[in-house]
This record gives structure tokens, sequence and C-alpha cells, in this order.
């Protein structure tokens, strides 16, 4: 996965968003797939792996990690209600527990 990831983590080094200074549809499709990585990355067969090579899989994209937090901190993001800042849908905020 951390390979699929080189260009969106090498872009987020640059920018905050993945298309620039403002949130887009580029970050709310890659944020989907975000959250589905780290829900299998906390899976009870993902803790299988050891501990430490989970954390090396983390510490390959620190762009997007803080991307991810950024994007997390919005409250219509994390609850998935699609308010004023355009959140993410239901079917994401049920994943609002990787705060």
């Amino acid at each position: 996965m951390a390979g699929a990831l080189a260009i969106p983590e090498a872009q987020l080094g640059r920018t905050p968003y993945l298309a620039g200074d403002s949130l887009s549809v580029a970050d709310m499709s890659l944020a989907v797939d975000f959250c589905r990585f780290k829900f299998a990355l906390d899976s009870p067969a993902a803790r299988q792996i050891p501990a430490t090579h989970r954390k090396e899989i983390s510490d390959t994209t620190p762009n997007i990690n803080r991307w991810y937090e950024v994007l997390c901190e919005r409250r219509t993001f994390a609850e998935g209600d699609g308010g004023e800042e355009g959140g993410m849908g239901e079917d994401v905020g049920a994943h609002s527990h990787y705060k």
C-alpha cells in the first residue's frame, strides 16, 4: 500500500491538500481509501503482523497521516453529516473512531 501512496505522499509534502490549498473531491476520494487502510491495519488479522512492521507501514506516510488527522478534525468529516463544510457522508462517518 505504501507504494501506491507515494504520489499523494509527495504531493501532501508540498501542499496542505491533494489539489492545492483547498479541500477537494480528490481529498475525499483518498480519505475513504485511507480510512479503509487504517481499519485493515487495526483488524484482528493485521494484529498477527508484528507491531514494528505495522508501525513501519504507518511511518512511510507521514504527510498522509498529518493530512488525515487534519481531515478528522473537521466536524463534518468525522461525523459524516455533509454539513456546511462538506462532510464525507454516512459511510465514512461510521469510521470516525480513527481520530
